[in-house]
């Protein structure tokens, strides 16, 4: 069919006076543009009619995964690799014989084309994996994007050395294995790629962090939620909204917080205490009980149990009752209040309890209300705060 093709060009070109020698080359040129309208004809009909098809049947079954990898960019980057391998199929039958370094550039130039429009498809998929793990609830904690990232560059460089490798007419293996002498350059070039590829591994693997995670790194003074873990740096947005970036490798080497099992818990410590004068703390009397139960912090009976007690030890029994009272309050996680050792700022009376909520702001309110109260109500049990004390609390 080729020869018959060529015979039919040739009697056209000597009708149109075209001189002999020159004919077979001018053959060949029409042919390569033939074979080039061919394979634009072939990309199109794909485009046209069966990337559609595909694209139905695709958007039609139940299943969600296929939507985001299989999407119009992925066959559209498809489109443009079969113009290619379908050129390079022509070639040969349309090539001059006897003109070796045209035909080299074609073949080669065609390998090129087909090279960098893989690479393309390739980085097309792994966006759309990126997207995909994104939107799908069971692959937002796998901590992908650090994975994806570092699969397009290994793309990117395994793609250059095969286009190298086609411009410079040799092997791509044989380059591969030329290259791996210059191995030592690299890792340096790529050193904090290859610790934040190492470290993205172990902080998804043991599901240390992920985005949308709070964390808190005392040592670089960050305290913010997590916007994204990459392969070489890892971005958090603080609560005064500035932006602080770490490399991954940092939190490996270094201790972090995590606040991320508290949200998933449904409940918050609160862990903070009263400095009490201790010259305050002295043994109830009936004048004391009587006031008490006058101000419905104890009752009848309890005002006979309670009898020569410590105020203190009273005050401490009340906050607990308090505690309990209180509908935001976890009763089933550990609920006490206890005392730390005393320090020359007074004594420590401490109130340890979680409560329901995980709400910043709605935690905090909670915790003020309860401190407040216990603060207001300290004098009606003789007690006092010790205002030489500096207030010390820690919360979690």
């Amino acid at each position: 069919m080729i020869d018959h093709l060529k015979n039919r060009i040739i009697e056209y070109l000597s009708e149109n006076h075209i001189a002999e020698e020159s004919q077979e080359m001018a053959c060949h040129i029409v042919l390569l543009a033939l074979g080039l309208l061919v394979a634009w004809l072939s990309g199109y009909i794909f485009r046209k009619l069966i990337a559609p098809l595909l694209l139905k049947v695709i958007r039609k079954t139940d299943t969600l995964w296929d939507d985001y990898l299989l999407n119009a960019k992925l066959i559209r980057a498809i489109c443009h690799i079969i113009p290619g391998i379908v050129f390079y199929i022509l070639s040969p039958f349309l090539l001059p014989e006897g003109h070796e370094l045209f035909s080299i550039i074609v073949l080669q130039g065609s390998k090129i084309y087909i090279a960098i429009t893989i690479v393309s498809l390739v980085i097309v998929f792994l966006n759309n994996v990126e997207t995909f793990s994104k939107e799908e609830e069971k692959l937002k904690e796998k901590h992908l994007y650090g994975f994806i990232e570092f699969l397009k560059i290994v793309t990117f460089f395994i793609g250059s050395i095969i286009v190298i490798a086609f411009l410079l007419g040799e092997n791509p293996l044989s380059l591969v294995a030329g290259i791996g002498a210059a191995a030592t350059v690299l890792m340096l070039v790529f050193k904090d790629s290859i610790l934040g590829l190492v470290a993205g591994v172990q902080l998804s693997m043991n599901h240390m962090i992920k985005p949308g995670d709070w964390i808190t790194i005392k040592k670089s003074n960050i305290d913010g939620v997590v916007e994204k873990v990459s392969l070489t740096t890892v971005k958090v947005r603080n609560f005064d909204n500035t932006i602080y970036t770490v490399p991954p490798y940092s939190l490996i080497s270094e201790t972090f917080q995590n606040w991320s099992v508290m949200y998933q818990g449904g409940g918050r410590r609160m862990k903070r205490a009263l400095y009490i004068d201790q010259n305050s703390v002295t043994f109830s009397d009936q004048k004391l009980l009587q006031h008490l139960v006058e101000k419905h912090y104890i009752s009848e009976e309890e005002m006979k149990k309670a009898e020569g007690e410590v105020n203190l030890t009273i005050f401490r029994k009340y906050s607990e009752r308090y505690i309990k009272s209180l509908p935001f309050v976890v009763r089933e996680n550990t609920l006490l209040t206890r005392h730390l050792p005393p320090t020359p700022y007074g004594l420590p009376l401490e109130f340890y309890f979680f409560l329901s909520t995980t709400d910043f702001t709605t935690y905090e309110s909670h915790c003020a209300a309860c401190m407040e109260h216990f603060i207001a109500a300290l004098p009606d049990f003789g007690l006092r705060v010790q205002q030489t004390s500096l207030y010390q609390g820690t919360q979690e």
